[in-house]
């Protein structure tokens, strides 16, 4: 309710403001979670994990079994047509004053969509490096939470969790811009 409220009051001005704050508190929060794990887990662990249990396939997709070309260039094309088609995004573009600032708001953005992709995959090796398959189980999709369930202290489990809905937040309130413009359009 509160993210509507903001939204509907503000515009794109409220909506970029409170995307930045929540930006803020979501960095805050990976890194955190991320320098904690680097500095309990170490480098050469989380290293180690991938080569024990995928060998040369877990650092290069080329040479993995099930992966190969096929699976790189999916993922480019499937990636390169997001980035270019995200609703969310094309707003900000759409809405800059002008080709350059368009310009910068992709080159400028680009390390932090990189790292918002890379840093949970950090979480997940450090699950596999910690974490025994008895208590990861068949289903390895809740490895990374049970690991930070176990590894993450208390208060820094708060910051993730503000984190997490800061984020929720930002989608929200960007979804709700563009579908009230793409109807408005209509």
């Amino acid at each position: 309710l509160g993210v509507a409220t903001y939204t509907i009051l503000g515009g794109m001005l409220s909506v970029l403001v409170t995307d930045f704050l929540q930006f803020v508190v979501m960095s805050v929060g990976l890194i955190a979670v991320t320098i904690l794990i680097l500095v309990n887990v170490g480098w050469s662990n989380l290293v180690s994990a991938v080569e024990s249990n995928y060998g040369a396939g877990g650092f290069n997709p080329f040479v993995h079994p099930k992966m190969g070309w096929q699976y790189v260039l999916f993922n480019a094309l499937g990636n390169t047509a997001a980035v270019l088609t995200w609703q969310t995004s094309i707003q900000r573009v759409l809405a800059a004053k002008d080709t350059r600032t368009g310009q910068r708001i992709y080159s400028r953005t680009s390390f932090f969509f990189v790292c918002r992709f890379l840093i949970p995959g950090i979480w997940g090796i450090a699950a596999l490096a910690t974490l025994s398959p008895a208590i990861i189980g068949k289903d390895t999709l809740h490895a990374m939470p049970r690991f930070l369930a176990t590894f993450v202290p208390t208060g820094l489990m708060g910051l993730m969790i503000a984190a997490m809905l800061a984020a929720e937040m930002s989608t929200d309130s960007s979804y709700m811009l563009t579908w009230g413009s793409v109807i408005y359009n209509d």
